[in-house]
């Protein structure tokens, strides 16, 4: 029984807790947004501009103060328990590994939803859409491919994969925080997008045992997204089958060269 509360409790304090400090911090900076927008006059360029970037603005802001505590939190619990902990210099090399297997990873499964039909079935996601391709395209990558996956990486992964490991086993540990992962994304395609990655995102972990590797796979597949979903390039892709299995090829490749990155020796 002992046993079963620890684990209970690891994953309230490393996965559910850290989640929910993250969706309050961002809902509190909406409402702020919001009141702004108020006492703002409706025809007025700075009323235009948040009507427009909102959504965006509110949850780079959010996100950037949740990564603060985060980030403080993740650092110290690493200095009183040592997790990650490595016995090895990480090469330079596998963080150009990790890189790849992110972007390989955003074109596969993204295309995967398209050929599925899924999103045709959830008009959510075009509404979601809709309103990232109203606001300003810097802001939008500024948000999405920058700072969100930095917020995302110390939650998901900084705070809840590497304490969730010490009590559970590696696939117990990728499954709850891939799970997690998914669901805060929102709506059935991105929950199923977001599991996917969120499994690679735990090999990442388990192998390289460092918070930068996650940041940069996670980058990497942002911008990738950033790049072609909504955008005409996405026309030609979403039904290119070549293109969906050589991503698909790159991935299983890259997996097992990031999965050969732990027993890299001191060099």
């Amino acid at each position: 029984m002992n046993t079963i509360l620890k684990k209970l409790l690891t994953i309230l304090c490393f996965l559910v807790c850290p989640v929910l400090l993250y969706e309050l911090i961002v809902f509190f900076i909406a409402g702020l947004f919001k009141v702004l927008l108020l006492s703002l006059e409706a025809d007025s360029a700075a009323a235009l501009f948040l009507n427009r970037n909102l959504p965006l603005l509110y949850s780079g802001i959010g996100a950037s103060l949740a990564a603060l505590i985060l980030g403080f939190l993740y650092l110290s619990f690493k200095k009183q328990t040592g997790v990650p902990s490595s016995a090895r210099t990480f090469p330079v090399y596998g963080y150009f590994y990790v890189i790849f297997l992110g972007a390989a990873g955003a074109i596969f499964f993204n295309l995967l939803l398209e050929l599925s039909r899924l999103p045709e079935l959830f008009p959510t996601t075009e509404t979601i859409r809709t309103v990232t391709e109203a606001s300003h395209p810097m802001i939008y990558f500024l948000v999405v491919c920058l700072i969100i996956p930095v917020t995302e990486e110390l939650c998901f992964r900084g705070l809840g994969f590497f304490h969730l490991r010490r009590q559970f086993s590696y696939l117990t540990s990728a499954l709850l925080t891939a799970l997690a992962f998914g669901i805060f994304h929102g709506n059935a395609p991105q929950t199923l997008y977001g599991f996917c990655m969120g499994i690679l995102l735990a090999h990442t972990a388990e192998s390289c045992q460092n918070l930068f590797s996650l940041f940069l796979f996670h980058w990497s597949a942002n911008v990738v997204s950033f790049s072609f979903l909504g955008r005409p390039a996405e026309q030609t892709l979403m039904y290119s089958l070549p293109i969906l299995g050589l991503s698909g090829i790159a991935c299983v490749w890259l997996y097992y060269r990031v999965r050969g990155l732990k027993g890299e020796p001191i060099s």
